[in-house]
């Protein structure tokens, strides 16, 4: 399975590519980065990114494409504009047939590095040993692609193993976040009556907050 990395943006993309084999190796294929220029309008760096995609896409015939989850940024401006990058990579993968997922992008250091902290630089070094893709000269949004890429063929590795889909896989794992969210609000709920029925006050809402380590 072959699978393209977006890092999208609407002054310079990353996009990397990773082969997924059958024995579950993964491979490094390709990295790179795509320049617009800044004074052109949006709507014209915008279109330049979706002529990219294609070309990439039509050149090494990937199955899926991955992207981060969109996230808040301080900078409004800044997010509406990737969010605008980040519709052109989704509609024009899924228009050229291809499986579209998304990734969190603390889940794509954590597949690198095995936690969610890790710099930029940390991650490109570790790719390249892991993947024999040389960065030099490439700014960040080449290596954040094809982490992005090879985070991506582990999800699908691990949902080989288990006989899953990695979209069946997603919302099982969801299932049981929501399972433990409501799992936490029914033992609060349930301090709370204690606490009523033996007529002790915020006893109960308190030993909730000493249980959770909460200071008041």
């Amino acid at each position: 399975m072959r699978i393209l990395g977006i890092d999208p943006g609407t002054r310079i993309a990353g996009y990397g590519l990773v082969d997924l084999y059958d024995d579950g190796r993964v491979s490094g294929l390709a990295a790179g980065v795509w320049r617009f220029d800044a004074e052109l309008p949006l709507a014209a760096r915008l279109a330049s990114l979706a002529v990219e995609l294609v070309r990439v896409i039509e050149l090494y015939k990937p199955q899926a494409v991955c992207v981060e989850q969109a996230f808040v940024a301080q900078n409004i401006r800044s997010a509406l504009f990737l969010g605008h990058a980040r519709g052109v990579v989704l509609a024009h993968s899924h228009q050229n047939g291809l499986e579209v997922f998304e990734l969190a992008p603390t889940a794509v250091k954590k597949a690198v590095l095995a936690h969610g902290r890790s710099s930029k630089d940390a991650i490109a070094q570790a790719l390249s040993s892991l993947l024999g893709v040389s960065f030099a000269g490439l700014p960040h949004d080449a290596s954040d692609a094809l982490g992005i890429a090879y985070a991506h063929a582990l999800r699908e590795r691990i949902a080989r193993a288990r006989g899953q889909t990695v979209n069946d896989m997603v919302l099982e794992e969801k299932k049981k976040s929501v399972d433990k969210k409501r799992a936490g609000g029914t033992r609060w709920a349930t301090v709370e009556t204690d606490s009523r029925n033996q007529r002790t006050g915020k006893v109960g809402f308190e030993r909730f907050l000493q249980t959770a380590g909460i200071k008041k």
